[in-house]
């Protein structure tokens, strides 16, 4: 028997759906207040119901365009725009949105015609971005000092210079930039350019406390989360950054960025041989990867996959000559596979560099002493002069931002202290550990908490971050208050002690 729907019941239902249906007046409305609230996805629906709900209006189309461009729709935007002009309805800005669009198009000739003319700032950051696209650094550093210096609003191309400096190395040039970005109603690139510059810094704290702030006010931006990610990543905090990959990797599966940050994060988890599985898929397009192609060599390296481990060095070292992380992995790599000679080219200007780390000084000591050459003596010397003295330097460093709250730097610091000894100083477990947990990572702070109470287990202040930690990171409060307790007892007078045995039995 087939179902039927009277005409009488059709009627309602039309009539109920039409009632609760919103006018293209009040769906043009709902857009605005989505776009103003960065919700781009919700925007674009509230907007194609409206065009579709009434007459074409131009307003609509011009918020339609502009939310393309934030969700990448380049194509989309262009077509939008084409729309506006036939209508005699384009926008004041509608070069500069056409401008961006050819560029999410990957035309940067077409994005530079499209400012033909135009003079302001605006339009001098997408000449800039244009000729970066194009491999033209020239140009787009003159483009960034004319348009610093043009009308208009520069928060935008300010935001994008300092990103630019920080891809050049110049900190000092992206901080100058980024002071000039910044304000009430900073861009997203100015968010960016400061997380970015904060990583570059080692300030990774920082750098994830600017990416959140940066996600409540741009919550479906790629390039935030992915900064999030890095974070998280730099901090160690892998407990946190595997689900939000996770989710990432759903979202967009095989983005070459979500698979670079999945393939980090089992390195960080000491997994080389799952790095290395995870990268393999993407070798064909690794040269348009650096730092995947970086990672992919140093997880091919740990396997003790040398000569392949070199190759992918070098192919890095081609388009992005004398980086010191790749020459020093590169070096190391030379020396291991037994072509000490190589190692030793590869090493001497990272190892005669003033300010040398004591891991170049010895490795460069190794590699001169495995090819006999007349100065490996030496680098012998110099070796152990520079890994006592850099020790101290470390230590004072470490303590110093301790002090500071400079949490992810004394983190830094104290795990350098612990890579150029036996690892077995309990203080300096003790430190790192009290730093990490400043930091949220509990589990890895616990780990080692508990390495330095084994050490020093009559130890107060050993005592009282190992306690602390425990109950604070939710592991064991029973067993932490109890650490507290004995730890108070040994110094009855230290208020920091006192404080957190107050606040966990309270």
């Amino acid at each position: 028997m087939t179902n039927r729907i009277t005409p009488a019941v059709l009627a309602v239902a039309m009539f109920f759906t039409s009632a609760c249906a919103p006018s293209p007046e009040e769906s043009l409305a709902e857009a605005r207040a989505s776009f103003a609230e960065h919700r781009f996805s919700e925007a674009r629906v509230h907007l194609l119901s409206a065009i579709e709900g009434g007459e074409v209006d131009g307003a609509a189309l011009d918020l339609l365009a502009r939310t393309q461009l934030e969700l990448g729709d380049g194509e989309g935007a262009m077509t939008t725009l084409e729309r506006l002009r036939a209508m005699d309805r384009a926008p004041a800005d509608a070069a500069i949105l056409a401008g961006d669009a050819q560029l999410l198009r990957g035309k940067p000739d077409l994005a530079i015609a499209s400012v033909e003319g135009l003079r302001t700032s605006e339009a001098w950051r997408v000449r800039a971005l244009a000729a970066l696209r194009g491999g033209d650094h020239a140009g787009a550093s003159q483009a960034f000092t004319a348009g610093a210096a043009a009308d208009g609003s520069r928060a935008r191309l300010l935001g994008e210079a300092a990103r630019y400096a920080l891809l050049r190395g110049d900190l000092e040039g992206a901080r100058t930039a980024l002071a000039g970005a910044r304000g009430k109603d900073e861009p997203l690139e100015a968010m960016l350019a400061a997380g970015e510059l904060a990583a570059a810094e080692g300030r990774h704290d920082a750098a994830l406390a600017e990416y959140e702030a940066a996600g409540k006010r741009w919550p479906e931006s790629r390039p935030v989360l992915l900064g999030r990610l890095s974070a998280l990543g730099d901090l160690g905090r892998t407990t946190e950054m595997a689900p939000l990959l996770k989710a990432a990797a759903a979202r967009t599966p095989g983005d070459p960025s979500i698979v670079y940050l999945q393939a980090r994060l089992a390195a960080a988890e000491g997994d080389w041989q799952r790095t290395r599985s995870i990268l393999q898929p993407e070798e064909e397009r690794l040269d348009t990867m650096p730092q995947a192609q970086l990672l992919y060599g140093q997880s091919l390296g740990e396997l003790g996959l040398h000569q392949q481990a070199i190759g992918h060095f070098r192919a890095y070292l081609r388009s992005q000559p004398g980086r010191p992380a790749a020459l020093r992995l590169l070096g190391r790599a030379q020396l291991a596979s037994g072509d000490a000679p190589a190692a030793v080219a590869t090493l001497r200007p990272l190892a005669s560099a003033p300010g040398a780390r004591a891991g170049d000084v010895a490795s460069m000591a190794a590699a001169t002493k495995a090819a006999g050459t007349p100065d490996a003596a030496q680098w012998q010397a110099r070796a152990r002069d520079a890994g006592a003295q850099t020790l101290a330097t470390r230590l004072a460093q470490a303590d110093a931002a301790l002090r500071k709250e400079d949490w992810s730097g004394a983190s830094a610091g104290y795990r350098a202290i612990l890579g150029m000894t036996d690892g077995r100083n309990a203080m300096v477990l003790n430190n790192l550990a009290y730093a990490e947990g400043r930091q949220g990572n509990h589990a890895v702070a616990h780990e080692h908490a508990q390495a330095a109470l084994k050490l020093a287990p009559g130890n107060a202040s050993v005592l009282d971050t190992a306690g602390w930690i425990m109950v604070e990171g939710g592991i064991d409060r029973e067993g932490g208050i109890a650490l507290l307790r004995k730890a108070a007892e040994l110094a009855p007078q230290n208020p920091a002690i006192a404080r957190h045995l107050a606040l966990a039995t309270r």
